[in-house]
């Protein structure tokens, strides 16, 4: 077990030291403490309210911005000396993954055996395994010896539920000496009953951070040398209402004021109209060069000495020293805050950032296009690439920012980040006349985000620009792309013919000359195994995409290798092998990672395929956690088709966990966000077929019935295996209006094709389906038969939900087949599955097609206390043959053929009770 460490964590050089696993994609700057003030107002009231912390699990600082939540706890640590850890949060941190290495990283120091034992199981994470990493994190924390604090700070901007139940978790398990600190502008989501009445937890809020009048002499004071009378005080605490932030920029601005009454005195109104007001009073007093300094930098996220030169006008007479500025203005306490140790990246204040962005748009208009393209040159010779375009384009350099788009546009295209470029190419749209590339580009975003029938003019542009000129590698490059372009439109809209003949077009034209070509020619492979498997030879489709993954690793485009490998394990599932699946799909998943530590766009197809594979395990918590992040991360990236796919998951999961409420809006959502799709597109047919199958399990038979009228099916069409959703959905239907005659004949045509092509778990569905036919038609003994061969055929791969979504009529299946030994143990597993779902709930006579009379119950009760047929006919009245007629209709109402097996079931539907 590890050694605790001592004192606080000031940067994170101890934890490159201790975890080399971290890599190189950690910011520093999150785990730096901000330096308490070096003057600081004695605020004995709250130093002896945060003591109490040490007596409580949680400390919850909850106020909005510029309270002195930060200086608070800063101060605190400092004087106290507590072993503590420190963590900035933002956005990026609703990743688990990235939440959970950031919170690994922090505590490294105080507890060093986390990087030799926990981080080794960050690496392909399942979200089933989070509680385990933090079991070991506690493991390791519980060796530190005395108190120590762990601060999260902004905790604001955590919305993921994922990061909210590893931090419950967390709550809810860590070691006595462990205390958390929340700083946040509004309250967790989190539930904190038990913690409140408990009494472990420390509620700091704003009325309770607000300075007092005696706390605001004594700042104006001490910290900023100023002397108010007993009435200013009085109206300073009263407009600012002790708001630390408006307090400071009333200071700066009264050190430089003749009438210090006058100027109190002159300023009403909330928060934002005082930040304003002030703000401008502390400009006016600053020297020109500074207040310039300060406005023509309010445009930059993150401020350095050299990027600050590059962007502020430039003055021959007194040359600009970036770096001296930004100290010169973290001495004045002029809102500026240290983003590392080595004071070489700050940012403003957030409030007083708007004020000056405010101020210098209004002020100075005409300096922004300078400004912001300045920056972009900047950014580009510094390597950031995404900044140096957005500056370039809000500079309204639009020549500049097209030459960079069509310089790195195709490696944003190659990693997934087709929103970000798509509004690129649209900023700059009239570019494309004369820059093929340009033209080249938005023509495949368009076709990756699903709007087709854009895709074909934007096309024609670059095509008439290129067809006088001579084939060069170049414009051979450039024509196989657009080539490439045409098949995955073609396979969007399902046809499979000109997609494969677009994609050996591309072949044809791509040279074998650059990491583009060779990338492009393995999206055309790719594309090439997308029409062998549409067309139903999934061999075939597999070796393509073992072309397309050798093609990508050649070209260093771990995008199509990401890409070919989850298409791979979308066909193992079809085959039925789950579980290799699911490992494919979790190394997918760990290489789905930008450089910056964010999970790229692909992941959110991995996330949908893993959530549906959790759901048929019936894992529905596990599901829920995938298509939840599946859903954050496609309104991140803006797929707004894969989003309505994973809302109908959604609304499934909200079924079958009880919970309608969640499914109806699940529904409601995925029905809009599909009228906003695109409607020529393969995935949307797809998504109107899964939304109609949602319908018929919530006993809706008129909308799926008009589904299938206006795609033209018919019971008695050859089924087609491309169609295969949409028959499925027909035959759901028929069996659901109990025409059993149409089911079965259609059924064993689906069975056929099925059994053809291999696909395990469309077999399973054909032969369920089949064996509810023929229970329908009280033919028990076929759809026992019938059963037990997808019972053989799911077992070793744990399908569930395949079966239990067939509602009651398969619970009574299942419980005939159980108690006649059919399909091994099988049925029984899926019974105690059943088990703990309502139906099972459900009065017993609820479970029979048919329920047994009340004469049949007594007869049944009396087979259960040993009673013969002659013992019957003297308790019940009644002859013998009677008798006999009473057992054989019990018999058939059960599916059996024994006492033994009537007993069984009456067990099972808790007639006994």
């Amino acid at each position: 077990m590890s050694k605790a460490g001592s004192g606080q964590v000031s940067g994170n050089s101890e934890v490159e030291q201790g975890s080399p696993q971290l890599g190189q994609n950690l910011l520093r700057t999150k785990f730096y403490v901000p330096p308490p003030r070096s003057i600081q107002v004695a605020r004995p009231r709250l130093s002896n309210l945060v003591d109490v912390a040490l007596e409580r699990a949680l400390i919850l600082v909850s106020a909005p911005a510029g309270y002195g939540k930060t200086t608070l706890v800063s101060g605190w640590l400092k004087d106290k000396q507590i072993p503590s850890a420190w963590l900035s949060l933002d956005v990026g941190d609703n990743d688990p993954i990235r939440f959970l290495q950031y919170l690994l990283a922090a505590l490294v120091p105080l507890a060093p055996g986390i990087a030799d034992e926990t981080f080794a199981m960050l690496q392909g994470i399942q979200p089933s395994q989070y509680e385990s990493v933090v079991n070991l994190l506690v493991n390791e924390l519980a060796s530190v010896s005395g108190p120590f604090i762990l601060v999260l700070d902004d905790f604001h901007v955590i919305q993921s539920e994922a990061v909210l139940q590893i931090l419950t978790h967390l709550l809810e398990h860590m070691p006595p000496g462990m205390h958390i600190v929340l700083l946040t502008r509004t309250d967790p989501p989190l539930s904190l009953s038990r913690l409140r009445v408990r009494n472990q937890l420390l509620d700091i809020r704003a009325d309770q951070l607000r300075f007092t009048q005696d706390e605001i002499a004594s700042f104006l004071s001490d910290a900023m040398g100023l002397s108010l009378s007993e009435n200013d005080l009085s109206a300073l605490e009263t407009r600012t209402e002790g708001w630390i932030a408006g307090l400071q920029l009333a200071a700066l601005s009264m050190q430089g004021s003749q009438d210090i009454h006058g100027f109190v005195s002159a300023f009403t109104g909330s928060h934002h109209y005082v930040m304003d007001y002030l703000a401008e009073e502390v400009l006016r007093l600053q020297p020109q060069k500074e207040r310039n300094f300060l406005l023509q930098t309010s445009i930059l996220d993150r401020l350095s000495g050299p990027l600050c030169e590059a962007v502020v006008e430039a003055d021959v007479t007194s040359p600009l020293d970036g770096q001296a500025l930004l100290e010169s203005l973290e001495e004045k306490n002029l809102f500026i805050i240290p983003l590392d140790d080595e004071r070489h990246w700050y940012r403003y204040h957030h409030l007083f950032a708007d004020v000056l962005r405010k101020r210098l748009e209004y002020q100075y208009p005409d300096l922004l296009p300078g400004l912001h393209r300045r920056a972009s040159r900047w950014y580009e010779q510094n390597g950031f690439i995404a900044e140096s375009i957005q500056n370039a384009i809000t500079a309204g350099d639009h020549d500049r920012a097209a030459g960079l788009i069509e310089e790195h546009g195709c490696f944003l295209l190659m990693s997934g980040e087709v929103a970000t470029l798509l509004n690129w190419t649209d900023a700059v749209d009239f570019q494309s006349e004369v820059r093929p590339w340009l033209a080249i580009q938005k023509a495949w975003a368009l076709a990756l985000v699903g709007d087709l029938e854009r895709v074909e003019p934007t096309l024609q542009i670059p095509e008439k620009l290129l067809a006088p000129l001579e084939r060069t590698d170049e414009v051979r490059t450039m024509l196989g792309t657009m080539a490439a372009a045409r098949a995955q439109c073609a396979t969007s809209r399902g046809d499979t013919r000109s997609a494969a003949e677009y994609a050996r077009q591309a072949l044809e034209l791509l040279p074998d000359c650059s990491s583009i070509s060779r990338s492009v020619r393995s999206v055309a492979t790719s594309i090439l195994g997308d029409a062998s498997w549409f067309n139903g030879d999934l061999e075939e489709a597999k070796r393509a995409y073992g072309e397309a993954i050798r093609i990508g690793r050649q070209a260093n485009n771990l995008h199509m290798v990401i890409i070919a490998n989850i298409n791979i394990a979308d066909i193992l599932i079809l085959q039925g092998q789950l579980h290799k699946a699911a490992d494919l799909y979790a190394q997918c998943l760990q290489m789905a990672v930008r450089p910056d530590g964010q999970r790229s766009p692909l992941a959110t197809n991995i996330l949908l395929s893993m959530a549906r594979l959790y759901f048929e395990w019936d894992r529905v918590d596990e599901a829920d956690q995938y298509i939840h992040q599946c859903i954050d991360l496609c309104r991140q990236w803006g797929d707004i088709g894969l989003q309505a796919y994973a809302h109908i998951i959604r609304a499934r999961l909200g079924q079958v966990r009880g919970h309608p409420e969640e499914a109806a809006e699940a529904i409601h959502t995925a029905e809009r966000l599909i009228a906003e799709y695109p409607d020529s597109s393969y995935l949307s047919s797809q998504l109107k077929v899964l939304l109609a199958r949602v319908w018929l399990t919530q006993g809706d038979l008129e909308r799926p019935s008009r589904h299938i009228q206006a795609r033209g099916l018919d019971a008695k069409d050859e089924f087609s295996l491309q169609r295969a959703l949409d028959y499925d959905l027909l035959l759901r239907l028929l069996l659901a209006q109990g025409d059993y005659e149409a089911v079965l004949p259609m059924s064993n045509r689906f069975l056929e094709q099925a059994r053809k092509a291999g696909l395990v778990g469309l077999k399973i569905e054909a032969l369920t389906l089949r064996a509810l036919a023929f229970q329908g038609k009280k033919e028990n003994e076929q759809a026992l038969a019938v059963l037990e061969e997808a019972l053989t055929l799911a077992q070793p791969e744990g399908y569930v939900q395949s079966f239990l979504e067939k509602g009651e009529a398969m619970t009574r299946l299942l419980c005939q087949a159980q108690s006649r030994q059919v399909g091994g143990s099988y049925a029984a597993v899926l019974l105690e599955k059943i088990g703990t779902t309502s139906a099972m709930k459900q009065p017993s006579m609820q479970l029979l097609s048919e329920p047994l009379t009340a004469r049949e119950v007594e007869v049944l009760k009396l087979i259960q206390a040993g009673c013969s047929n002659q013992d019957i006919a003297d308790q019940l009245f009644i002859s013998i043959p009677t008798v006999k007629r009473h057992i054989s209709n019990i018999y058939a109402k059960l599916g059996v053929k024994s006492r033994t097996q009537a007993l069984a079931i009456g067990k099972e539907l808790k007639i006994f009770d």
